[in-house]
């Protein structure tokens, strides 16, 4: 369970906020008790509004390895367990699509504070999340949006050259990550 707990004031009066980790142990009494067909509706919609196990293994109080072994041995839970999370997920992408195309509307501050109209209404600016449409681009046409590094081999000796081995290294961690594909163009 994570919370968010104020730790202190800065000096210009906002909160610093901590992220504390709480590691919730299951209780021995839910550790290998076979799910109730309620905890199963609880815990399938909670899932497909969250789509995260451990939430909605909460909710339906019930321990997430209880759910996972029922996930195991039960095809049909397994099924509809998928579709809950497919649910979830469109969900989610349908929300970033809305961010990147409709966009949201974001109070307009000054140092001072939230910015009033003559009407004493706060004034808002729209917004749109660039990063959200290039992840979109990326994910629907990656031959065209996806990020790519390129290797020269023009260095000395034949080794590849300084700035190709720093863009490798800056792109490493996303490499890793999965988030950004590695290209060579060829010779």
């Amino acid at each position: 369970m994570f919370e968010l707990k104020p730790v202190e004031m800065t000096p210009r009066g906002s909160k610093l906020w901590m992220l504390r980790v709480r590691i919730i142990r299951e209780p021995p009494e839910m550790q290998g008790r076979a799910l109730t067909e309620a905890q199963i509706g609880r815990f399938l919609q909670h899932l497909s509004i969250t789509a995260n196990i451990s939430a909605s293994a909460h909710a339906a109080h019930a321990s997430r390895s209880t759910v996972y072994a029922r996930r195991k041995s039960d095809s049909d839970f397994r099924i509809c367990w998928d579709d809950a999370l497919e649910e979830a997920l469109d969900a989610l992408e349908a929300e970033a699509r809305r961010r990147a195309f409709v966009g949201y509307d974001e109070y307009v501050t000054c140092k001072d504070g939230l910015i009033y109209d003559a009407e004493g209404n706060v004034v808002t600016q729209r917004r749109y999340s660039d990063s959200l449409m290039k992840l979109l681009l990326g994910a629907c046409r990656p031959e065209g949006f996806r990020h790519r590094l390129s290797a020269e081999s023009n260095g000395l000796d034949g080794k590849t050259s300084g700035p190709a081995i720093m863009n490798m290294m800056i792109g490493a961690p996303l490499l890793v990550a999965g988030k950004l594909s590695f290209h060579c163009p060829s010779r």
